[in-house]
């Protein structure tokens, strides 16, 4: 993987609803691909020319890759479906 490209996971927020468990940024051109747990690309934005989708198309293309990022998505979603996830208290700083 790129050193340009970084994979993020929607953090499981009460009351929060993102558009996609996962992001795949572009840094350097500020594009971004969301997917789903599947591995299906649900949104792109900003991925102007080849200098900015290859990069991201390698990390989709990556197999053990996309099955290591999809586990981790269903498992951050277990979270937030899991009863015991609790809400934080208002009162604390929030980082």
């Amino acid at each position: 993987m790129s050193d340009d490209v970084e994979i993020q996971f929607a953090y499981p927020l009460g009351g929060v609803r993102w558009a996609s468990p996962i992001y795949v940024w572009h840094i350097p051109l500020a594009s971004v691909v969301s997917i789903d747990v599947d591995g299906r690309v649900t949104f792109i934005e900003s991925v102007v020319n080849s200098d900015a989708i290859a990069p991201i198309c390698a990390v989709l293309s990556d197999e053990a890759l996309m099955a290591e990022i999809t586990s981790k998505a269903i498992e951050i979603d277990a979270v937030r479906l899991d009863s015991r996830v609790v809400e934080p208290d208002p009162r604390e700083e929030v980082l």
